[in-house]
């Protein structure tokens, strides 16, 4: 998983496997998430002791933020890590436990992607995976203005990333999907279409780079990780330190500030009010925006949180594995991917997802660019 800092990578899975447990494909596939937790692990980064997030943290996590805000424009700003965590979900055949695969998903800081001395550590991977997502920010994309826009999303480290994928001249397939999110507002107001087209033109050329390749899968599929949080507004960002405390803010008026959980907040004598130093894009000088989300006020209060297409990502990766798998032949690799599911078997259960139209495409801004198996 590719994509700048802090910009939801694992929320995104905290969703696709909730919805995909609850969803209609469960009738096909069981997901049980086999992640063995890391905990005090030094970060190469910053030299820090962190602990890995389990996923149903990361899903309460939203679901508190669903229902802590009401009219409120808020700031969403989960602390970073500056760790690289890997995450198992393995997926059985109903009632045949023993009829197994799993889907490692390794989940990397954005400060990764940036030339240094962690680079090839992200290069290795590019060796090594069959599935590379590409998380792209939707708000920064469609509003930040292109300079912020390919800075935030580490659009040129896409491409250096992209063009060193290595598939052995086309022996081996490969996928790269450009995964939206944050992407409520548009999905809301009918203009998926909109961050389609807009992923077109600012990663033309890593797009272009990807369908050069030889039996080489390129899609767009964008997620709805809430479903009820929406973007609002860019800000530029700032601190406001008032009574010995210091809170992210944005700037209002000169007097009147906006809170990180939306109160407005005016300016008394001997506050200090700072752009945020903090709020750097990695690898350049450009301040970073603080992104402002509301609450949709017409949604079901009983289902504020309403994750929608999260799970279209395993459905995808599990599509392309089985047909690549069909295509590389059987033998020990396939044992190796799917376990005890046979070739028959999963090619039928690819079938009926099909039939049952679980598996989108041409819909809800769901498209290939390429489909070369």
């Amino acid at each position: 998983m590719m994509g700048g800092r802090r910009c939801g990578k694992t929320s995104v899975l905290a969703s696709m496997f909730d919805q995909f447990v609850k969803g209609p494909a469960n009738k096909f596939f069981t997901i049980n998430n086999q992640t063995a937790l890391e905990h005090d692990k030094k970060s190469p980064i910053t030299g820090v002791l962190e602990d890995q997030d389990d996923l149903l943290s990361k899903k309460y996590e939203l679901m508190d933020k669903l229902e802590k805000y009401n009219t409120s424009t808020f700031l969403v700003d989960s602390g970073p890590t500056y760790c690289i965590w890997s995450y198992t979900l393995r997926m059985a055949i109903p009632g045949h436990p023993r009829k197994k695969t799993t889907i490692d998903f390794i989940d990397c800081p954005g400060e990764f992607f940036q030339k240094g001395e962690h680079y090839p550590i992200v290069q290795q991977y590019m060796q090594d995976c069959d599935v590379f997502v590409i998380v792209v920010d939707t708000p920064y994309l469609m509003e930040g203005g292109e300079v912020v826009a390919q800075a935030v999303n580490c659009v040129d480290s896409v491409q250096n990333f992209v063009s060193s994928i290595d598939n052995n001249g086309g022996q081996y397939a490969k996928m790269v999907m450009f995964v939206p999110i944050k992407c409520e507002k548009w999905v809301h107001e009918g203009r998926i279409n909109e961050v389609v087209n807009k992923i077109k033109t600012e990663y033309a050329v890593p797009i272009q780079t990807a369908c050069a390749y030889r039996r080489m899968n390129v899609c767009i599929l964008p997620v709805e990780t809430a479903g009820n949080i929406i973007f609002s507004e860019l800000k530029d960002p700032y601190t406001i330190t008032t009574g010995g405390e210091t809170k992210k803010c944005c700037k209002l008026t000169d007097r009147l500030v906006r809170l990180a959980d939306g109160t407005a907040y005016t300016i008394a004598d001997g506050d200090i009010l700072n752009t945020d130093a903090q709020a750097i894009i990695p690898g350049t000088t450009l301040p970073r925006p603080h992104s402002w989300f509301h609450i949709n006020p017409n949604a079901d209060p009983l289902k504020l949180y309403a994750p929608h297409n999260c799970d279209q990502l395993p459905l995808h990766i599990l599509s392309f594995m089985t047909k690549k798998m069909s295509v590389e032949g059987e033998g020990p690799f396939w044992a190796w991917i799917f376990g005890e599911i046979s070739r028959k078997e999963m090619e039928s259960k690819m079938r009926e997802m099909n039939k049952a139209h679980l598996i989108k495409e041409g819909v809800d801004g769901i498209v290939y660019l390429k489909k070369d198996i």
